[in-house]
């Protein structure tokens, strides 16, 4: 009795034991994985770099110099170049964005083109709160600045008109730290006492993402585009959106007194917010795949040890209740098969997607192991039965991928019915007298 004891103590260590070697193949097909998603942000970059990157527009903004006199470490008086940051009053933008995907091989990017309507409507500057007289800004030197993240995104000549004049841009990085690119007016017209109007029209490349900075003292973003898979980032969310299988439609309306910023400041106390650019409080879009599969088969091998475990633990159930003799080896054999799986899911889906190559690799491996066990098992019926139950468990961890939501609730639920499958099967079972060849279930009800 004891012997026989002893014999299924060591048997379950020495599973335990290949279960534990097993982690080793899948430590591979892991960093495999991690491999090609490194790959692919590698290809993401590289059409970025030919294409356009991720864009944020930003402005317009009047930058207005003035002098200011003071006194120099010696005494003596001079006047020293300051400059106004004037933001517009009403920012209107509307963007119709077309993404697409890029290929490179197996690997993938989305790119997008957008055509982006731009009106804003400036107040007469207010110079009384920095003591200045009117006069005193000097107007031939100021600019006018519309800030895009990367402006080779630019597809054809803008369309820019201030104060009802239509007007020539350039391109240039300006001195502000805290703006990498724009397009630029040099010496615009002094805005009148009643107000002005701005208009901008842009055709414009850039990739995954589509940012904007509020930059006005009310901010109206609308963004369209037939892309069905978006996700909205950044400090604000939007205040309507309507995402379904035809694209999505969303609009955003920013007050001034939401962000870090005033509408107007000075070079001399600028505020804090600028410490760390004007990106701080961008909000957009992010253009997500339709499907990422390499995020779909890395959760897949976070459940690999469970499946493996159970599948193992199948193979004990009937060689406890059977009376059957599996060698260690035999439990290797089924265990590698059960790892090939995540390899052949990876390998397929980089070429079919993730749901063609799911059922692929799962009709294989169950096929595998259920013609295997057909001989193990020494019964067809046992080898039917444990393909049904594998079967059973690959579409559970199929659901479980999909429904990232419901995964914990699910995955616990299985493991309590697993649980409660093996301590009903091995109610009866006298595990200090193992001698027997076979061990009888019982009845229910006994």
């Amino acid at each position: 009795m004891q012997k026989a004891h002893s014999n299924v103590l060591l048997k379950l260590l020495l599973v335990v034991f290949i279960i534990l070697m097993l982690l080793i193949p899948m430590v591979s097909i892991t960093g495999l994985i991690h491999e090609r998603q490194v790959r692919q942000s590698t290809v993401e970059d590289e059409i970025q770099r030919r294409w356009a990157g991720r864009q944020t527009l930003g402005g317009p903004l009047l930058i207005i110099p003035y002098l200011r006199p003071r006194l120099d470490a010696k005494g003596i008086e001079r006047n020293y170049r300051e400059h106004l940051v004037v933001l517009p009053e009403a920012l209107d933008i509307r963007a119709q964005v077309t993404p697409e995907v890029r290929r490179r091989g197996l690997f993938s990017s989305i790119v997008y083109t957008t055509r982006v309507e731009i009106s804003s409507r400036f107040s007469a500057v207010d110079t009384e709160r920095f003591h200045l007289r009117q006069d005193e800004l000097l107007w031939p030197d100021a600019k006018l600045l519309f800030s895009v993240s990367e402006l080779r995104g630019i597809t054809s000549s803008p369309e820019w008109v201030w104060l009802g004049e239509t007007v020539e841009a350039d391109a240039e990085a300006p001195d502000a730290a805290w703006i990498d690119e724009a397009l630029v007016l040099h010496r615009p017209a002094e805005i009148p006492p009643g107000g002005g109007d701005m208009s901008l029209l842009l055709e414009l490349r850039g990739s995954h993402q589509l940012d904007v900075l509020p930059l006005a003292r009310r901010t109206e973003v609308e963004i369209i585009s037939p892309w069905a898979d978006p996700s909205f980032q950044g400090n604000f969310l939007p205040t309507t959106s309507k995402v379904d299988a035809d694209g999505f439609a969303a609009r955003w309306s920013i007050p001034h007194f939401a962000r870090r910023f005033p509408q107007t400041w000075s070079s001399e106390d600028p505020p804090a917010a600028l410490e760390h650019g004007l990106a701080g409080a961008s909000f957009g879009v992010v253009f997500l795949p339709a499907l990422d599969f390499y995020q779909q088969v890395s959760r897949c091998t976070k459940y690999a040890i469970l499946f493996i475990g159970l599948t193992f633990g199948l193979f004990a159930l009937f060689e406890l209740l059977n009376g059957l003799r599996i060698h260690a080896l035999q439990y290797l054999m089924v265990g590698s098969a059960s790892c090939i799986f995540y390899l052949l899911l990876l390998s397929f889906s980089e070429h079919l997607g993730f749901d063609a190559a799911y059922v692929i690799a799962a009709a294989a491996c169950c096929g595998l192991i259920t013609a295997y066990s057909a001989k193990v098992l020494a019964a067809r019926r046992r080898a039917l039965v444990l393909g049904g139950t594998l079967a059973a468990l690959y579409a559970t961890l199929y659901v479980l991928v999909q429904l990232e939501t419901y995964a914990l609730v699910l995955g616990s639920t299985l493991l309590f019915a697993a649980l409660g499958t093996v301590m009903y099967s091995t109610r009866n079972l006298d595990w200090y007298n193992l001698k027997r060849a076979s061990v009888p279930i019982a009845e229910p009800g006994r």
